[in-house]
């Protein structure tokens, strides 16, 4: 996201994200706005490019693009188990 405090974006946060305890994930309800559908959609496809052939983290890729501390992080989660899934937890 290149302009991470722009108040558009602070708006999704406070709409979508905020709203929302943790471990429900990411997601998109039937209810929700087109534009917040669609951005859950795009993120899902941008996390399933960080998983390997079984479904598991990339993790060497991942160590190529981010820091050990964010990739240490991102171990702790278990990655979507299929490329419908819209959703991270």
């Amino acid at each position: 996201m290149s302009e991470p405090d722009a108040l558009w974006v602070e708006v999704l946060k406070q709409k979508y994200i905020a709203a929302r305890p943790m471990m429900e994930g990411i997601m998109a309800k039937q209810a929700d706005s087109q534009l917040w559908k669609k951005l859950v959609k795009e993120l899902g496809q941008k996390v399933a490019e960080f998983r390997d052939e079984n479904g598991e983290w990339n993790l060497l890729r991942m160590e190529q693009l981010l820091s050990s501390h964010v990739v240490n992080k991102i171990r702790t989660i278990p990655p979507p188990r299929n490329d419908t899934q819209d959703m991270l937890r």
